[in-house]
Order: structure tokens, then sequence, then C-alpha cells
């Protein structure tokens, strides 16, 4: 297919309405498969960083029509930025109807960010991939009592956001990847919510 110029849509603060954005480099997890492992299963050689408030304020700065933002893991978890209840309120004060995602293991991070993420209706999905000793499998020093600790006050957030907003929908997600060693964890997972 050959375009001309004219024919091809190009990106501007006009009409970008979704980022996908790596706010943190950093992780307390070693899961196998991660993109941040070296050699030897040691970290890969990067510096490990993350975005500020100001840095996000500046990026964004004339970009209005932003619908979509989602704050994902694939280099470090979201949750380990200090500023990441601060950043999602500047975000949803600048967007007044954006939905914002974040994608977390759930086992780092302040309670009380969850728990303020919670009150400004950020979607948060926990990568859960089984029950207390069969998640460590994969998701390696990821501490599940401290999941269970956030998710709970993630979860009290939510409730006083829904109370405050009609018709909410439901935000609190979960990742869970099957495989041999946790397919028996998924139904109580889903029926009981532990």
């Amino acid at each position: 297919m050959n375009l001309e110029q004219k024919d091809l849509i190009k990106t501007n603060h006009t009409n970008l309405i979704g980022i996908h954005w790596e706010i943190s480099s950093a992780c307390q997890a070693a899961c196998p498969c991660c993109p941040r492992k070296g050699e030897n299963y040691g970290l890969a050689d990067f510096v490990q960083k993350y975005t500020t408030k100001n840095e996000v304020e500046y990026t964004l700065n004339g970009i209005e029509n932003l619908s979509r933002i989602t704050f994902c893991g694939n280099i470090g978890d979201p949750m380990t930025n200090p500023e990441v209840a601060d950043i999602a309120a500047l975000l949803q004060d600048k967007y007044k109807n954006l939905q914002l995602t974040i994608h977390t293991n759930g086992g780092i991070g302040n309670p009380d960010k969850y728990y303020e993420l919670g009150k400004l209706g950020a979607r948060i999905v926990f990568g859960v991939d089984g029950l207390e000793g069969v998640n460590e499998l994969h998701r390696a020093n990821v501490d599940f009592k401290k999941i269970d600790r956030n998710a709970r006050e993630y979860s009290k957030g939510l409730t006083e956001f829904k109370s405050n907003i009609e018709n909410a929908v439901s935000l609190f997600e979960i990742q869970f990847i099957v495989w041999d060693q946790n397919i028996h964890d998924l139904q109580d997972s889903i029926v009981t919510g532990k």
C-alpha cells in the first residue's frame, strides 16, 4: 500500500487520546521471565529511576484530550514510584474523564498510596498468580500478605470513591496467569476473593 503524505494522520497534542507510560524502572520482584534480568538472574545493567510529578506535568503541558493513561510494569512496578498517588491526583484533576489504569504486583508500595488511588477512582490491575505460597513461584520476592494488605486498602478507597459517584464501574482487577502449579487456586481466588 502506497500512502501519500497528505493521507497520513500525525499524532500531535490535539489528537492524542491515550498513553502507555512506564513511570518507574524499579521493582522488588525477581520474576524468572522479567526483562529486567541480566546474566545469572542478576539485574540487567541500567539505571533505575522514576518519573516525577513535575516531569509528568511538563510532558503533558498543552495536551488536553487524554482519556486513557496506563502505568504498566513492563520494566518496573509503577507502585515503586514514591509520587504515584500525587501523579494520579494531578492527572485526574487535569483530565476530568480520564481512565487511569495502574498495573502492579501488589506487594510493593505503601498501603496509604493504594487507599488514595482507590479514592481517586484509579483502576488497579493486581498481577497475582495464585494464593499464598503459590504466587511466589512466578512472582518471586512478592509477599502475598502485602498484596492482601494493599488490595484491602485499595478496596476501602474504592468504596469511598464509589459512594461519591453514581453508577461507578468495577475498578478492581486481577491479572491471573494460569499454569499447572496455580490452576487449583483460580476458583478460590474468584469465588472467595482471597
